[in-house]
């Protein structure tokens, strides 16, 4: 742990303070990492480059933008890594939306379907419906009751 405070105090020695500290933190973290930073000496030699470009650019004789190059270019690939990753959340997110537009467009003929379905059947519905005529040689239950009893009637009348 005593390490890691002993490189926190050379990391301070770089005259940043804020926003800028941070960046710092974050790139010599990043270079550790990578193994572009290796020890001690290293850290140092990469602190007092950003002092002497930040000297530089307090005197006006480099741009200010300069540290930021210094910056990106130490940081190498990972600008081409992050830019590569947000190429690839735009493709995914074009996949995701013209996936989503041709399920909505299936969606939307399911629905208009199922609602001239459902007026088909309200305008059935409303239809009144007629009794269809009876074939003949065919006779209903109360028509041959009807039927029996009349025969009834007149066998009693011819008695």
């Amino acid at each position: 742990m005593n390490q890691i405070y002993d490189l926190m105090q050379i990391i301070k020695t770089s005259e940043q303070r804020g926003q800028e500290l941070m960046i710092d933190s974050f790139v010599i973290g990043y270079l550790f990492g990578k193994g572009n930073l290796k020890n001690k000496e290293d850290l140092e030699k990469f602190i007092e480059q950003l002092n002497d470009l930040k000297h530089k650019i307090d005197i006006g004789d480099q741009f200010p933008t300069s540290r930021d190059d210094f910056i990106l270019n130490s940081l190498g690939n990972l600008i081409m890594m992050i830019k590569k990753r947000k190429r690839n959340q735009e493709r995914v997110k074009e996949k995701q939306i013209l996936w989503l537009r041709q399920h909505l467009q299936t969606l939307k003929q399911i629905q208009k379907k199922e609602e001239t379905e459902k007026q088909q059947t309200q305008t059935n519905s409303k239809k009144p419906k007629t009794q269809q005529p009876q074939k003949s040689g065919m006779q209903t239950r109360q028509s041959t009751t009807q039927s029996t009893a009349e025969q009834k009637k007149e066998q009693q009348k011819n008695e």
